[in-house]
């Protein structure tokens, strides 16, 4: 048997199988889950919310993520092989050692740090949505917002 706890340790669901595959988590606030390790292959999470959640070294392979939250989620050495990463926030996420040969990332929010780990991992980066703000404002100026789908937009800086 296998159960899922959020963050304070509550129960939020429990399989009796040994596994996790076929389970459906999606539509969730797991914001903050440790998931680490863990083999997630043939579970659905897309629309989840999985902000700030420890998936490092996970197993994510060909599962579908899309619409989903993974700002700030520590993504450390997790497999996201041919997943399904459409339209994913993956703004402050901790990439490093992640692979996504063969994922769908368009669409995927990302800043300059997530789209240089995403682009050194071989991944595809059509469509993905580069985010910036601008942080040279006046006390008096709005915040501006920028989001920009431009697949090669750092290709010449080092």
């Amino acid at each position: 048997m296998i159960f899922i706890r959020n963050k304070a340790g509550e129960i939020i669901y429990a399989t009796p199988q040994d596994t996790l595959e076929g389970v459906d988590l999606s539509n969730l606030y797991l914001t903050g889950i440790n998931l680490s390790g863990i083999d997630l292959r043939g579970v659905a999470l897309y629309e989840t919310d999985l902000s700030s959640a420890d998936l490092s070294n996970a197993n994510l392979e060909g599962v579908c993520l899309s619409d989903s939250n993974l700002s700030k989620a520590n993504l450390q050495g997790a497999n996201f092989n041919k997943a399904d990463l459409r339209r994913v926030d993956l703004r402050g996420a901790k990439l490093n050692a992640a692979t996504f040969t063969g994922a769908n990332l368009y669409g995927a929010v990302v800043t300059k740090k997530e789209y240089a780990l995403l682009k050194e991992s071989g991944a595809d980066l059509t469509g993905v949505i580069f985010h910036t703000i601008n942080t040279n404002v006046e006390a008096d100026d709005s915040l501006e917002l920028s989001l920009t789908l431009l697949p090669d937009i750092f290709e010449d800086e080092e």
